[in-house]
Order: structure tokens, then sequence, then C-alpha cells
């Protein structure tokens, strides 16, 4: 291997394929998270969605009467997701959960959306509590639930 100083020395190392499967036999959920995080590439799923959040965030796509709505969520969801994922900016049909979380349950999560997008959003505080509640509903799938 070449080192800092120009200089090639022999040297015991993995190759990305050899900790892979190491780190694939390990049971447990660190182990894939470190996964996730040691493949990302620009050119991965979360590569790519992370470019189009870049450039949803330059764009001025979604009206400013429709932040904080169920309707602008779509919006950015398809957005970022859209030619990642089939289910981009639709909303889920199915209960979810993850780990020990159960979201909203899917016969609830229209008139849960209605509720939500109903919440005041002038004040930090309120604009929180909207956030909170829109994130335990969860309205849309992400890749672990397809």
């Amino acid at each position: 291997m070449s080192a800092s100083d120009g200089k090639r020395y022999a040297t015991d190392c993995f190759a990305q394929d050899d900790i892979m499967e190491l780190v694939k036999a390990i049971p447990s959920r660190m182990a894939t998270d470190f996964l996730d995080w040691f493949t990302y590439s620009e050119n991965s799923i979360d590569g790519r969605s992370k470019k189009k959040a870049y450039t949803f965030l330059q764009s001025n796509l979604v009206n400013d009467e429709d932040i904080g709505t169920t309707k602008a969520l779509q919006q950015i969801h398809a957005y970022i997701f859209g030619g990642l994922y089939d289910f981009a900016g639709k909303i889920r049909t199915k209960t979810i959960s993850k780990g020990n979380t159960l979201f909203c349950l899917a016969q609830y999560l229209d008139n849960a959306l209605q509720i939500i997008d109903q919440m005041p959003k002038t004040t930090f505080d309120e604009i929180v509590d909207k956030y909170v509640e829109m994130n335990a509903a969860h309205p849309f799938y992400g890749r672990q639930w397809t």
C-alpha cells in the first residue's frame, strides 16, 4: 500500500468485499447500520436521494401556503424519491412499524392526516407539535417496508 510519505509498504488488509462479509456475519443492528454507512456512494439510493434533496431545497417547487401540509410532504417525497421507489409521494395503505414503534394504523391514517393538516403552524412550538404528529403518523413507506 502507498503511505502518506509516498513509499509503498507491504501490509495485511481487507478488501471492501471482505469487510462486508465479516460485518454480515455479526448478528447486530449496528452491523447493518455500519454496512449502510460503509457502502454509501453518490450512486446509491441514499446518495441519489440526497442530491435530489439539495436540488429540491434550491428550487421553489412547493407553494408557501402548502408548507406544513400533507400535500407539500407528498410533493417533497415524490421529488426526492421519484424514480428510486415506486411508492414515492404516495400515502401508505398498510400499517407499518419500525423496531418497537408502531405508526398510525392504516385505516386511521387519512383522518389523522386531515387533523394534522388543520393544526396551527404560526409559532415555533406549534410547528414542532405538528412535526411530531406527522412523524408519529408516518404517512409514507420507507425502503425497509417495500
